[in-house]
């Protein structure tokens, strides 16, 4: 892709952002016990646009957390212990969601840990009552601007990545 096609890109991008920073949205975070098919829920925050915080809870899970999952998050079993199961959060999630836009950093692998968290106790994922979802990690890759040729499209940015190259430092945050 050319230099000037990027450009336009990152600009359009940007207004993206611009548009969805004026709509009610909350951002939801999760961590898990890994990333397999068959992983779940351990924390879930949920903040609004303001920073105010409407939801940030260990969740005790049905499985081990593991060790390489541990690594990233700082979560082990012994955090979770005293936790709420899922169903006990699932409506507060829910009533958080509805009729919002939700910006998830890899919004794909955060739907698909709450379905499979959801699955696990019959329950329905809680994204889908909200309004819409915003891929910040889509639609940053496209501020980055790393053109990856073999998929035609851009390069994917973790979050710390992201963080380091927007000069944020993450430096004082506890895990």
């Amino acid at each position: 892709m050319d230099t000037n096609s990027i450009g336009i890109d990152k600009q359009m991008a940007i207004i993206k952002v611009k548009e969805i920073l004026k709509k009610d949205i909350v951002i939801l975070d999760t961590e898990t016990t890994g990333l397999g098919n068959d992983d779940e829920i351990v924390e879930i925050s949920i903040i609004d646009k303001n920073e105010n915080i409407l939801l940030d809870t260990l969740v005790k899970p049905t499985i081990s957390i593991s060790y390489d999952a541990y690594k990233i998050h700082g979560i082990n079993d012994l955090d979770v212990i005293h936790a709420p199961r899922y169903p006990e959060i699932h409506k507060k999630i829910i009533d958080i969601v509805k009729d919002k836009t939700v910006v998830i950093y890899n919004a794909s692998y955060d739907f698909r840990i709450l379905e499979q968290t959801s699955l696990i106790y019959n329950l329905e994922n809680p994204l889908k009552h909200a309004k819409d979802i915003f891929c910040a990690m889509k639609n940053y890759s496209v501020i980055y601007g790393e053109w990856n040729v073999y998929y035609n499209d851009y390069k994917w940015c973790n979050l710390s990545k992201a963080a380091h190259y927007e000069d944020v430092d993450l430096e004082d945050i506890e895990l």
